[in-house]
């Protein structure tokens, strides 16, 4: 295992050269006679790392992800050049305990953050354990969290409410005269509104984030026919009441 002092992992320039004139004669080595290309690159971040270049510039050198890079690395650092040249190595489980991971998962399911800094402080002061951004999110994916959208629902919509109510419909319909239309009547009013961002949330689920209910300003009223689609559109200087919104719309009507 390679012994690699004086740099810190999450740094964006390493300062001063971590390898002894050994290792880098190793990794020389080892990337003039290397036939694959991924191991070869692997060689090459870890000596600009060295011979300090910015992982930003050897990622657009290399043409691989800044995460990559800093992955490369951490890999040599823990495993030496076997572990580089080497598709099974399995990387640096993390420094929380099986029981710490298994309570911070819980934490994380049950509240969104929007970035890693937040997440480090809570570790640092829970755990009392501190976790780079790169190795953060190394953690958090190893955990089975990714950084996707919350999802937006409505506010104050009951599931159990809404099949009773669409099984009442249902039944209505069946039963009204066919000439008899089903016009479905509502107001929209644009407005300020909640906006889903991006946050850490465990892969396969859903963060959801209630819709805010304001109204002002802009008052849109509008119908549809239930069977024919049809749509009708009318816009009001004020919100109108649920009668006053009618006759609007069927004023609207006979004027089209």
């Amino acid at each position: 295992m390679a012994t690699v002092i004086g740099y810190s992992i999450g740094m964006e320039r390493i300062r001063e050269p971590f390898l002894t004139p050994e290792q880098r004669s190793e990794l020389i080595a080892a990337h003039r006679p290397s036939q694959k290309a991924r191991y070869a690159d692997r060689i090459k971040a870890v000596l600009s790392l060295d011979e300090g270049y910015s992982v930003a510039e050897i990622s657009h050198i290399l043409l691989l992800d800044e995460s990559t890079i800093r992955r490369h690395l951490e890999t040599y650092k823990n495993g030496g050049l076997s572990a580089l040249t080497s598709d099974n190595y399995r990387p640096y489980a993390g420094r929380l305990t099986a029981e710490q991971e298994s309570g911070f998962s819980e934490y994380l399911d049950g509240h969104l953050f929007s970035n890693v800094s937040p997440i480090i402080s809570y570790v640092s002061e829970k755990f009392k354990t501190v976790y780079t951004k790169s190795g953060m999110r190394d953690l958090l994916h190893r955990l089975g969290f990714v950084h996707i959208k919350a999802s937006q629902v409505p506010g104050k919509a009951d599931p159990e409410e809404q099949r009773k109510w669409v099984k009442s419909f249902e039944d209505f319909m069946a039963m009204k005269s066919p000439d008899a239309p089903v016009m479905f009547i509502d107001a929209t009013h644009p407005t300020h509104n909640s906006k889903p961002a991006y946050g850490w949330i465990r892969k396969g689920t859903r963060a959801e984030i209630p819709a805010n209910s304001g109204r002002q300003r802009l008052n849109l009223h509008g119908a549809v026919n239930a069977e024919t689609y049809e749509v009708l559109v009318t816009e009001n200087e004020k919100v109108l009441t649920c009668t006053m919104e009618i006759n609007s719309l069927q004023t609207s009507a006979f004027t089209l």
